[in-house]
């Protein structure tokens, strides 16, 4: 388990990556009930690395994919090219290696 998590792993298929990014800026567009998050980005990795990009994000109640996003925080995104060129990206989850390093870190000194 410790290898694997030693590893950062990255997906790929066609022109889709699934890669890290940073959040950089995060403000919420109200329109009736619904709280829609515009999100800025930096792309960390792959070919778009170093970009910045903006996304909306729609954070629904009692579903696993409700992040709080804050500035400065990782996660991780889907991007894509459209048929113009411009990169499309979405956020698939928040970015969690380093907790999960920390925890398994934390679980080997407490049982040796």
């Amino acid at each position: 388990m410790i290898i694997v998590l030693m590893f950062d792993v990255n997906y790929a298929e066609d022109s889709n990556e699934i890669v890290k990014a940073q959040v950089l800026n995060v403000n919420i567009k109200q329109q009736g009930d619904i709280k829609m998050k515009i999100v800025r980005l930096r792309i960390l990795e792959g070919k778009f690395s170093g970009q910045e990009v903006t996304c909306e994000y729609l954070p629904i109640r009692y579903l696993g994919n409700n992040y709080e996003l804050e500035k400065g925080k990782k996660v991780i995104i889907g991007t894509d090219l459209d048929a113009n060129g411009k990169v499309n990206v979405s956020i698939i989850d928040m970015y969690r290696v380093e907790y999960i390093k920390m925890l398994s870190i934390i679980f080997l000194i407490c049982f040796v």
